[in-house]
C-alpha cells in the first residue's frame, strides 16, 4: 500500500478528482458515483461520499489502498463492504474533501488517531475545522479591507 495521499484539484469532480486520476470502478452510485476505486500515479485509492450524497454540498474521503484492500472491496457486499470501507478509512492517513455542486472546494488530510472516536465524527470534525479556518481568514481580510483591525 502506498502512503502517498491522493492529489486533488480544486474544481474537479470528487469521483474524478484530478486530471491524473482515473475512475476504475464504481461500488455505489446515487445520480453520480458515490463510492469507488480511483487510480493515480500507479496507486489505487478508495473514494467514498461520507455525507450529502443527495445534497448540493457533500464530504468525500479518499484512502490509499493495497492490492489486498482492492480484492476485499471487490468481493464484499452489504454490511461486509461497509465494514471494509470503515476499516480502510480508520486505519490510515486519509484525505477529506468538501464539495459544492459536484466540485471540490477544499481538502484536509486526517490522521488515523483523529478517527478513533468514529470515522464519521472524525471526518466531519476535520472538514468543519478546515472550513472554519477559511471563514476566520475571510473575516480578517474583510476587516483589513474595511480599515478595521
Amino acid at each position: 500500500m502506498t502512503t502517498e495521499q491522493i492529489h486533488l484539484r480544486i474544481g474537479a469532480w470528487p469521483w474524478e478528482p484530478d486530471d491524473t486520476a482515473t475512475l476504475r470502478h464504481v461500488y455505489d452510485r446515487y445520480e453520480r458515483p458515490a463510492s469507488g476505486l480511483i487510480e493515480q500515479h500507479g496507486n489505487s485509492f478508495l473514494f467514498d461520499c461520507v455525507e450529502g450524497v443527495a445534497w448540493d454540498v457533500n464530504v468525500w474521503a479518499y484512502a490509499p489502498l493495497s492490492a489486498a484492500d482492492v480484492a476485499e472491496l471487490t468481493v464484499n457486499e452489504g454490511e461486509a463492504f461497509a465494514a471494509t470501507v470503515d476499516m480502510i478509512l480508520r486505519s490510515r492517513r486519509i484525505t477529506v474533501a468538501f464539495a459544492r455542486a459536484d466540485r471540490i472546494e477544499t481538502a484536509v488530510e486526517v490522521e488515523p488517531d483523529a478517527l478513533a472516536g468514529g470515522v464519521y465524527a472524525g471526518i466531519m470534525s476535520a472538514i468543519v475545522a478546515k472550513l472554519d479556518s477559511g471563514a476566520e481568514a475571510a473575516a480578517k481580510l474583510r476587516a483589513v479591507r474595511s480599515g478595521g483591525s
